[in-house]
Parts: C-alpha cells; structure tokens; sequence
C-alpha cells in the first residue's frame, strides 16, 4: 500500500508539474474516506512580520495561514464541495492580496495563465468538502513543506488522495523571515521555514 502511494505521489508530481490537467483526467484511485478541509490563520508571536501589500511600515506578529486536510464524514446539511477556485481563493491570502476580485485571479498572480482551459478548471469540483469535522480515529500526520516560494495548495488533489487513504495532511505557506519574499535560498530562510512547521507540530 504504501509503494503504491509512493508512486502516485512520484507521477501526480510530474503531471502538476508539466501540465494542465482536469482533476477527472488525473483518475485517482481514491479511497474509502471522505475528504475534510479546513483553512484558517494562527499567530506566532515570538516573531515580527511585515505585510508589505498593506504600505503602512507596521510590523505584526507573524501569521502562518494553515491548510489541513483530513479523513471526515459528510454532512448533507451543512457541509460545502470545494472547488478548484475556493483553493485559489485562500491564495489570496497566501499572497497578501485578501481583497483582490475573483475575476483577476488568473491574470494577477505570474505563475497563473489566464486562458480558456484554465477558467474551466475554476469551476471543477474537488473531492474535499468544507464545515466537516475529523473522524475520530487515529491517523498518520504528513507536513507538507512547500519548496522555494510556493503555495501550501499547489499538490491539493495529491493531499485530497493521501486523506482518502487515511492520512492527515496539514501546510502553511513558504515565506520570508520579514516578509513574504525569500531572501534567496540561504539558511536563514531554511531556518524560518523550520520554525513555521514547527508551529504546526505545536
């Protein structure tokens, strides 16, 4: 089971990569758990932070947004099928730009391509669901740590599988020790990332 996984994360790595793909034509063989997620913001305050989309030189107390995918039981009620834009939606935050218009999405952020395909791919429906709450049940916990300035949501539909199979999956964000930009690839940048997974483990 586990070299199975293995290998779907190894080719669902290189077909994000290296394509634009519909979540249908990705054909995962999901398994038997429903999918749970929750997106929310907690706050280190051992450590300043300066949003600078915001123009105003104020530092704050460093916010770490928090993705958290999880095993869960559907409630017909209350509980929402996410969409590929309510992904993008939290990239706003991700971003700094929390007000930014919807519409804009594909042509603000520069490693987003506004064309046709793309605002299809909007509109697809994930497999993981809003306003649930996790099995009670113990299961095993994968960090995920975004590479050199990426999103927390860039794999989604690969942690939407790993849960299905009965794992937990939580990120946060790969940002600067200042502010959102890296410095470069140097340790003091390796270091900050430590720091914000080890706020996730805490």
């Amino acid at each position: 089971m586990r070299l199975t996984i293995i290998v779907v994360f190894l080719l669902l790595q290189t077909k994000l990569i290296y394509s634009q793909t519909s979540l249908k034509e990705i054909n995962l063989a999901y398994g038997k758990h429903k999918v749970g997620y929750k997106h929310y913001t907690i706050i280190d305050s051992t450590r300043t932070y300066q949003i600078k989309n915001e123009f105003n030189n104020q530092f704050i107390y460093r916010p770490i947004p928090v993705s958290v995918w999880y095993p869960t039981k559907i409630d017909p009620k209350n509980s929402k099928q996410l969409t590929v834009l309510n992904y993008l939606e939290t990239l706003k935050e991700e971003e700094e730009w929390k007000n930014l218009p919807n519409e804009f999405l594909l042509d603000w952020f520069s490693y987003l391509r506004n064309t046709p395909q793309n605002k299809a791919h909007l509109k697809e429906k994930t497999s993981a669901y809003s306003n649930t709450s996790i099995l009670k049940s113990n299961y095993p916990l994968i960090i995920y740590a975004p590479s050199l300035q990426a999103s927390y949501i860039e794999n989604f539909a690969l942690f939407e599988y790993l849960v299905s199979h009965g794992f937990v999956v939580i990120s946060c964000p790969s940002r600067g020790t200042n502010t959102r930009l890296l410095e470069g690839a140097i340790i003091k940048d390796v270091e900050t990332q430590s720091r914000d997974i080890e706020f996730l483990l805490k």
